[in-house]
């Protein structure tokens, strides 16, 4: 007769009972006529990444002979695919899109399938680019064991650009355009032109260019957008400032100060026969005896300007013809006119008739301006009296006369009063001897 037979086992490994694998029996029964018990072994899913855990059943069994017999096995357990991060990208302006899948420790080879409902269509691996919007779905299988999860691909139609700049250009092909766009997700066409030529470009970044307008067009998927940016000329700006003496009397000496821009040589022409080709924007110093031009070229490269002033020399002088230093050729007077002393000459006789060779009495001199004649008789009585501004039309002169009659042969005094150029005054007297021929 056969009996049921018991045997206790102890459960061993790395894998944790009850958290890695459901809880065991620790004892096998052997019913009469049974030879094999199934013992089943089943993981649980605790999503911690511990790769493969062991689980080791020992048992012990003593033989007919009284030995003790340590029988065991391994089994592994594992937590199958754990999916560690699920993303996806914004399709912009079309299929532009993708999802991405990662998963924990892939400790056998995994199998990926992507499903999109809206369409057949399904992808094989962890990533899935140039897709349209809406939700996809991935189920990642290793060994018997699946995952899955779903992620939204969001849509966007908004294609803008972020920053458009310029750089300035000279003379040369100096300048550049330049662009951001956002998104910026590839897949990008760009189509620059310009206004003063034919000349196209499809890069982000133009460079070595001349000035003018700049006009692009940026093209993604179903979307496009269009700017324009300016590159400005920086062109030479020749000019010059004059630093002039207190005097422009000849000789003169006159400063230039440079005040040109954009420029990197310089060729001056003083205009009094001097020139000058210099690289630096330093004060230039010229004498001048006369009046004249001063040129300026400001040049970068192959482009020049040029600025013009003029020079005014004065000839300082005495411009005062009754002056002693009286200097005709002179525009401005310096005040350096000297003046003579007025001189007074008078006569001590004359003889009042026609035939005579002196037949009025008058006063003669120098410097003189105005004059102021006075005659007295020997008693004192005043004969004759004048004052004249016009010595050479109207000159103070006694004919001899008194009240219209010819005065008595004898001799008289006479008193002057002479004013010269300057204000200066000269007064004098003396004795004139009048003899008549009747």
């Amino acid at each position: 007769m056969l009996d049921t037979l018991s045997i206790i086992y102890t459960i061993g490994g790395t894998a944790t009972e009850g958290a890695d694998y459901a809880n065991l029996m620790d004892t096998i029964i052997f019913l009469p006529g049974v030879d094999t018990v199934i013992v089943n072994l089943t993981p649980i899913q605790d999503n911690i990444i511990e790769g493969y855990e062991s689980v080791i059943i020992s048992v012990n069994i003593i033989n007919p002979c009284g030995d003790t017999i340590v029988s065991s096995g391994t089994i592994y357990v594992w937590d199958g695919p754990i999916i560690d991060s699920l993303w996806s990208t914004i399709a912009f302006c079309g299929p532009t899109g993708s999802v991405h899948v990662d998963i924990v420790a892939p400790l056998v080879p995994a199998i990926y399938l992507w499903t999109y409902p809206d369409s057949s269509l399904n992808f094989s691996g962890p990533d899935w680019q140039n897709i349209n919007p809406g939700w996809y779905y991935i189920t990642v299988t290793q060994a018997q064991c699946s995952v899955s999860d779903s992620i939204q691909v969001e849509s966007s139609d908004t294609l803008t650009i972020s920053s458009l700049s310029s750089s300035d250009a000279n003379c040369l092909p100096t300048g550049s355009v330049n662009l951001e766009i956002s998104p910026d997700i590839g897949q990008t066409t760009y189509l620059w032109t310009n206004s003063n030529s034919s000349s196209t470009w499809n890069e982000q970044d133009w460079q070595n260019i001349y000035s003018g307008w700049y006009y692009i067009t940026v093209t993604q998927g179903q979307c496009s957008v269009s700017d324009s940016v300016e590159v400005v000329a920086v062109l030479p700006i020749a000019n010059f400032s004059i630093v002039a003496p207190l005097s422009n009397c000849q000789p003169a000496l006159f400063s230039f100060v440079n005040n040109s821009l954009n420029a990197t040589s310089y060729a001056w022409d003083f205009g009094n026969g001097n020139t000058a080709n210099v690289t630096s924007t330093a004060v230039q110093t010229q004498v001048y005896s006369n009046s004249t031009e001063v040129r300026l070229i400001a040049s970068q490269g192959n482009c020049a300007d040029t600025a013009y002033a003029s020079i005014t020399i004065s000839i300082c002088g005495c411009l005062d013809p009754l002056a002693s230093n009286y200097n005709p050729a002179a525009n401005v007077d310096d005040g350096s006119c000297i003046y003579p002393f007025p001189e007074v000459f008078a006569p001590n006789v004359f003889t009042p008739n026609s035939d005579a060779e002196n037949p009025t009495y008058f006063l003669s001199g120098k410097n003189l301006v105005s004059l102021e004649l006075t005659i007295l008789n020997r008693w004192g009585a005043v004969v004759f009296s004048k004052s004249s501004s016009d010595l050479i039309n109207n000159n103070p002169a006694w004919d001899g006369k008194i009240n219209g009659d010819l005065a008595t042969d004898g001799i008289y005094f006479y008193i002057y009063k002479a004013t010269g150029i300057t204000n200066q005054v000269v007064e004098g007297h003396g004795f004139l001897h009048l003899i008549s021929d009747k």
